[in-house]
């Protein structure tokens, strides 16, 4: 059994190695409720891991009609 496990175990590793690991590029995303902010807005955020040069800044305002 153990021989077995090590017949195709140890290839495995040494692929792993051998290979290296892509970067990972995930977005985040974050929702803050009213009852968490000390004056009762929301907030929505994300990150957008596109390119670093590629900054955004969205400001929405209440409408005042």
């Amino acid at each position: 059994m153990k021989k077995k496990f090590f017949s195709w175990a140890i290839p495995a590793l040494m692929l792993l190695t051998l290979f290296p690991f892509q970067a990972v590029s995930a977005c985040t995303g974050f929702i803050i409720g009213k009852d968490l902010t000390t004056d009762g807005s929301t907030l929505y955020g994300r990150t957008e891991d596109l390119e670093p040069n590629h900054n955004k800044n969205f400001v929405v305002r209440e409408r005042k009609y």
